[in-house]
């Protein structure tokens, strides 16, 4: 399973980084046979404070594309928020 990061309008820090990495890791208990999951960070230029953090997640697997996403104040808080959402 190839697992990328990619950021927009954030540095990328390694923690961040592994991270993220780590959690998408979980993912095989949900799907068989991943082929790639791409993690997209961003912070939104947006007033509400408690929505500027955007994880972003498509995972190829098994001829399915699955996508999610969720903000929040942190991006840590927005990867755990969409991993538990790609878990539903």
């Amino acid at each position: 399973m190839k697992i990328i990061v990619k950021t927009h309008n954030v540095k990328l820090t390694k923690s961040l980084k592994e991270y993220a990495t780590k959690k998408m890791e979980k993912l095989t208990k949900f799907f068989d046979n991943i082929q790639d999951v791409v993690v997209e960070l961003h912070m939104e230029d947006t007033a509400a404070i408690n929505q500027r953090q955007l994880a972003l997640v498509t995972v190829h697997a098994s001829g399915t594309v699955i996508r999610a996403e969720e903000t929040s104040q942190d991006l840590y808080a927005s990867i755990d928020l969409v991993f538990d959402n790609l878990g539903r």
